[in-house]
């Protein structure tokens, strides 16, 4: 919170780290489940953005 209320320009703005856990309930193997997990980072947006570089770029809407 330092960082993004400028409190504080040593302290970075965004997350260190990110951590996921998935609660799953099903009739389905250990090894079927896991897939299930392993396929979500693989087809996720989210998960592609936070891992991989993306370009962002920021300017005003009026210009």
């Amino acid at each position: 919170v330092r960082g993004v209320l400028g409190v504080d320009p040593d302290v970075r703005k965004g997350f260190s780290s990110v951590r996921v856990a998935f609660d799953i309930d099903a009739d389905a193997s250990d090894a079927e489940i896991d897939a299930l997990v392993a396929s979500g980072t693989k087809y996720s947006a989210v998960f592609d953005m936070l891992t991989a570089p993306t370009s962002v770029v920021v300017g005003r809407g009026d210009a």
